[in-house]
C-alpha cells in the first residue's frame, strides 16, 4: 500500500506540473513568447518560494535526464556542415565575445563580489553563455536567420555551445584552491578527454553508421527510437566512467550523429520523450527562483541584473565591431546575446555540488547564488520582449537587407530545400515518373524517403533528399514546407498520408496537397483534413481503360475527352466528396463556362456541302468557332484551313454555346 501511495504521489506531481505548464504555455503562446518560459513560470509558481507544492529533489533525476537529452539535441544541430557554412568572422566573433565577457564578469565578480580569482573566472565564464533556445526561436520567427546579423549570431551561439563541454570538464579543478594536485587533475582530465574523443570518433565513424543502417533497414520505428536512446545514454555513461560528465557524452553522441542521413529522423523520433524531460528541466529552473528573496532584496537583484545585462551586451557589441561589422549588426548582436542561457544553470549547479570542499567558497557562492539565479531568469524573460521591440523598429531596414542577403546565399548554404517548389513524399514508380517530369520542366523539388538504400542512391545522383518520416513536423520543416508550393504524397499508406497532409496544412495552409487513395471510402476523409487533390486509383485506372479503348477504336480525342468528363461527373454525383477539386486533365475545356464542344456531321443535301469554310461563313451565321474538320472514312483530323471544301459525311468540330451549336446543326441539315 505504501508503494502504491508513493506511485500515486508521483503521478499527482507530474499531472500538476504538466497541467499548470500547459495553461501557461497556452497563455504565452498567445503573446508569441517561447513555450519553455511557461515551464519556468510553472516552477516558480509551484516551487518552495511560492505555493510550496513541488521541490527540486522530487524531479531532480528526471530533470537531469532532460539536460542529457537537451545536450544530445544540441550536438545533433551542430553539424560540421553547419560550421563550414559560417565564415571565419562568426566563429571568431564568438571566441571574442566569450573572452571579453568572461574577462569583464571575472573582474566584476572579483572586485565587486569579492570572489577569489579562480572562482571568479569560472563563474564569469559560465555567465558568459547566452540562451540558444530563446535567440534562435526569435530569429526563426521573424525569418532573420539568413540575415547578416542572424548568421553572425548563429555563429556566436555555436561557439558558445561548443564551449559547454570544456567548461564542464574544468568545474572540478576550478572549484578548489590551485595546488600541484590541481595541475595533475587538469592533466588527467585532459588525457581522459583526448581518449574519449578518440573513442567517440572511432565509434561514430565505424560502429554507429553500421548499427543504424541495420536498424533502419527493418523499418521498425520503435526499434530505431530505442536504439537512439541507447546511443545517447550509453555515451553519457561512458564519459561518466572516464571521469567526465554525463552531459559531455550526450553532446558528443549528438555530434557523432549530426552528419548521418538519420539526423533529422533522430530529432523527430526523440521529440516525444525528449520534450517531457526537458520540460522538467525548465521547471527545475523555476523552482530555484526565489520570489521572497527578490521581494526582500529587489534593488540588489535589479542592480546585479542590470550590470550583468549591460556587461554582456557591451562585450558582444565590442567583439562584433572589432571585426569591422556595421554598427547596426553589432547592436543586434549585443541586444540578442545579453541574457544568460539555460546551460549556465547546469554549470552553476555542478559548481555548487563540487565546491563543498572549500567551506569559505561555498558560503560565498551560497550567498550570491539566489541573486545570480534571479538575475538569469529575469534576463531570459526580458529577451523576447527586447528582440520584438528592436525587430519592430528596424523592420523597414531588415526588408531591404533580407532582399540583398538572399541573393548572395549559395543554395548549399541555405536549408536543404530553400529552392524547392515541390516536396515529393516517397520514391516509388509514381514518384520516379513525377520527378522525371519535374526535372524536364526545370521545377526544383526535394524527395522525402524512409528507405535508406533509396536515399543513398538519390544522393549519389545529386538529387536533394531527406531521410525521414514525412508525417513528422521536424522532417516537414526541414524539407521546407513553409515555402513549398506543392506537397505530393505518392505512397499508398493512407494513415501516414493523412497525418502528413494535416500537419502540412497546419504549418502552411497555402500548400497544395496531393495524395493517392486506393479506396473510395478514404477520399472524403482526406478532403475533410484539407487535401486539395486526390488521385483515386481505381477510378483513374478506369479512365485509362476508357481512353485506350476509345483511342484504339479511332474515336477523336475531343470526343473521348467529352466522354471521360461525363464519366467523371457521374462518379462525383454518386458520392459526397469529389474525386478532385479542380478540372481534370481531360476536361480543361470546361473552364470556358457555358461553352460546349460538339462533333457535327454534314448531311447530304446541306447548303454548306461543296463550299469552303471561308465561303460558308459559319462564325458569322451561327457564332460557332470551327476547331477542326474531320474528312474521310478513316476519321483523319485535318486543321480547319479556310480554303478546305466541305463535303457530305465530313465532321465539323465546333465550340460554342448550346444555342449557337443548335443553329449550326440546323445549317448542316438538309
Amino acid at each position: 500500500m505504501e508503494h502504491s501511495a508513493l506511485d500515486a504521489s508521483v503521478l499527482v506531481l507530474l499531472a500538476l506540473i504538466f497541467s499548470i505548464g500547459a495553461i501557461f504555455a497556452y497563455i504565452l503562446q498567445r503573446f508569441h513568447l517561447p513555450t519553455f518560459l511557461a515551464f519556468i513560470l510553472t516552477g516558480i509558481l509551484l516551487g518552495p518560494n511560492a505555493l510550496n507544492l513541488v521541490h527540486v529533489q522530487e524531479i531532480q533525476t528526471m530533470a537531469q535526464v532532460g539536460i542529457i537529452f537537451l545536450l544530445f539535441i544540441v550536438g545533433l544541430d551542430l553539424s560540421v556542415d553547419k560550421l563550414r557554412q559560417l565564415r571565419y568572422q562568426a566563429p571568431l566573433a564568438g571566441l571574442m565575445q566569450l573572452g571579453l565577457t568572461a574577462l569583464a564578469l571575472t573582474l566584476a565578480l572579483h572586485f565587486l563580489g569579492k570572489f577569489p580569482w579562480q572562482l571568479a573566472f569560472l563563474v564569469g565564464s559560465i555567465l558568459s553563455l547566452s540562451s540558444t533556445a530563446i535567440v534562435l526561436k526569435s530569429l526563426e520567427e521573424h525569418r532573420e536567420i539568413d540575415s547578416d546579423h542572424g548568421r553572425l549570431i548563429l555563429g556566436v551561439l555555436i561557439i558558445q555551445d561548443l564551449s559547454i563541454i570544456p567548461l564542464m570538464a574544468l568545474v572540478p579543478s576550478l572549484t578548489q584552491p590551485f595546488t600541484s594536485e590541481t595541475t595533475t587533475q587538469l592533466a588527467w582530465i585532459t588525457f581522459n578527454a583526448l581518449i574519449f574523443g578518440a573513442i567517440a570518433v572511432a565509434i561514430s565513424l565505424k560502429v554507429v553508421p553500421v548499427f543504424l543502417d541495420r536498424l533502419a533497414s527493418t523499418n521498425k520505428k520503435e526499434v530505431f527510437t530505442l536504439a537512439l536512446v541507447c546511443i545517447g545514454l550509453g555515451m553519457a555513461l561512458l564519459t561518466h566512467q572516464m571521469g567526465l560528465s554525463y552531459e559531455a557524452g550526450a553532446f558528443v553522441a549528438g555530434l557523432a550523429l549530426s552528419r548521418s542521413l538519420f539526423c533529422r529522423q533522430v530529432i523527430a523520433d526523440s521529440k516525444a520523450f525528449r520534450d517531457v524531460f526537458i520540460t522538467l528541466f525548465f521547471v527545475s529552473m523555476g523552482l530555484l527562483f526565489d520570489v521572497r528573496f527578490l521581494l526582500q532584496n529587489g534593488w540588489l537583484v535589479l542592480g546585479v541584473t542590470t550590470l550583468l545585462i549591460l556587461l554582456k551586451a557591451v562585450c558582444a557589441y565590442v567583439a562584433v565591431r572589432a571585426l569591422r561589422f556595421p554598427h547596426r549588426t553589432a547592436l543586434w548582436a549585443g541586444l540578442s546575446l545579453f541574457q544568460v542561457g539555460e546551460f549556465s544553470f547546469v554549470l552553476l549547479g555542478r559548481t555548487l555540488d563540487t565546491i563543498r570542499q572549500v567551506p569559505s567558497w561555498q558560503e560565498l557562492l551560497g550567498f550570491w547564488n539566489p541573486i545570480i539565479i534571479d538575475a538569469i531568469i529575469i534576463s531570459m524573460f526580458l529577451t523576447p520582449l527586447v528582440l520584438r521591440l528592436i525587430h519592430r523598429f528596424s523592420s523597414p531596414y531588415l526588408k531591404g537587407r533580407m532582399k540583398r542577403v538572399k541573393t548572395t546565399v549559395e543554395p548549399e548554404e541555405s536549408q536543404a530545400s530553400s529552392l524547392a517548389h515541390v516536396i515529393v513524399a516517397g520514391y516509388g514508380p509514381i514518384a520516379r515518373n513525377l520527378t522525371t517530369a519535374l526535372e524536364e520542366q526545370g521545377i526544383p523539388y526535394i524527395v522525402v524517403e524512409t528507405n535508406l538504400k533509396t536515399v543513398r542512391k538519390l544522393k549519389a545522383r545529386g538529387i536533394r533528399c531527406v531521410y525521414g518520416d514525412i508525417s513528422r513536423r521536424e522532417i516537414l520543416e526541414f524539407a521546407g514546407i513553409e515555402q513549398t508550393t506543392i506537397l505530393a504524397i505518392t505512397f499508398p499508406d493512407i494513415r501516414t498520408a493523412e497525418s502528413a497532409a494535416q500537419l502540412a496544412k497546419q504549418i502552411n495552409p497555402k500548400t497544395y496537397c496531393m495524395a493517392r487513395s486506393r479506396y473510395r471510402a478514404d477520399i472524403e476523409r482526406l478532403h475533410r483534413i484539407g487535401v486539395d487533390s486526390i488521385i483515386y486509383e481505381e477510378f483513374e485506372t478506369s479512365v485509362s481503360f476508357i481512353f485506350n479503348i476509345m483511342n484504339h477504336l479511332h474515336y477523336p480525342v475531343l470526343e473521348t475527352d467529352r466522354l471521360i468528363t461525363r464519366v467523371r461527373q457521374l462518379e462525383n454525383n454518386l458520392h459526397r466528396a469529389p474525386v478532385t477539386r479542380e478540372h481534370t486533365i481531360f476536361g480543361r475545356f470546361s473552364l470556358l463556362e457555358g461553352t460546349q464542344i460538339r462533333w457535327l456531321p454534314i448531311s447530304t443535301g446541306s447548303e454548306l456541302s461543296g463550299k469552303s469554310l471561308k465561303e460558308a461563313k459559319i462564325r458569322q451565321k451561327t457564332g460557332v468557332n470551327v476547331i477542326a474538320l474531320v474528312q474521310g472514312q478513316d476519321k483523319v483530323q485535318v486543321a480547319a484551313d479556310p480554303d478546305l471544301i466541305l463535303q457530305a459525311e465530313d465532321m465539323l468540330v465546333g465550340a460554342g454555346t448550346l444555342s449557337q451549336l443548335q443553329a449550326l446543326e440546323n445549317l448542316l441539315s438538309p
